[in-house]
């Protein structure tokens, strides 16, 4: 029983860190958002990943240098104390979150060592005099499948800021939900369908949000006059039909004689 106690207080211990620090680092995060991103590309990219490292590292910290040894220290070994449900709660959060982290990091590096593997089988290595880091060309159709995924990638976030320039911002924003939905899902998809398929989900992904996006500049672009000359600005929305009588007209039109 005591080794039992021990393994769910470790894992309680090392969830309620993380949860806290956490949130703590998300909303410093935020709040420091400006410093983060003041400086070069290889420090912003440090600082991400301390923040993002921070939580898990602090967990461990707090469970492994300070609860661990406590427990071991002052708890009896013929102690027959019981797992309250509260204790056995947090422990299963605790290794659920384990679990959960521990087979994505399985995953992320099994799926990186596959792709690299085919990359490097399908490319060749040049030779850059003065350094030391390993450059490659890759031959095959990953290297066209990325060029016109960039393409349509291009063509997609052109028309929807276009779309903002004339106050579409209902039209933006669906277009931006419908193209993470689509990254989302092909790249489930073809996580799914193995190593040989890396590339054709965020093809497919650009070329239907491009393409939708383009579909809905163009219709904006034919009702260009009205929306530049007849609409309406600066009048309060007004969510019932029925009040938007009673309101007066903040612009009134006159008859001109």
């Amino acid at each position: 029983m005591f080794y039992i106690l021990c393994f769910a207080l470790c894992l309680a211990v090392w969830f309620i860190v993380l949860s806290g620090m956490s949130m703590l680092c998300t909303w410093g995060a935020r709040l420091l958002r400006p410093l983060v991103y003041s400086s070069t590309s290889a420090h912003t990219a440090n600082r991400l990943f301390a923040i993002r490292v921070l939580p898990l590292f602090f967990a461990c910290l707090v469970t492994f240098g300070f609860a661990l040894p406590a427990f071991v220290k002052f708890e009896p070994r013929s102690t027959g104390e019981m797992i309250s449900l509260r204790l056995f709660a947090l422990g299963g959060l605790g290794a659920l979150a384990l679990i959960v982290m521990g087979s994505r990091a399985a995953r992320m590096v099994r799926a990186t060592a596959l792709v690299q593997e085919q990359w490097r089988r399908c490319s060749e290595k040049l030779a850059c005099k003065g350094t030391d880091v390993p450059v490659y060309c890759l031959n095959g159709q990953r290297a066209v499948l990325a060029a016109l995924g960039a393409l349509f990638q291009f063509v997609f976030f052109a028309a929807t800021s276009l779309l903002l320039f004339f106050d579409q911002h209902g039209r933006f924003l669906a277009l931006q939900a419908i193209f993470l939905a689509l990254q989302g899902t092909f790249a489930m998809a073809t996580m799914e369908m193995g190593a040989a398929y890396y590339g054709f989900g965020y093809l497919a992904a650009c070329v239907i949000s491009a393409a939708l996006a383009f579909s809905a500049l163009e219709s904006t672009m034919e009702n260009l006059t009205f929306i530049t000359f007849c609409r309406t600005r600066g009048r309060p929305a007004v969510p019932w039909r029925g009040l938007r009588r009673l309101l007066p007209c903040k612009f009134p039109i006159t008859k001109l004689e």
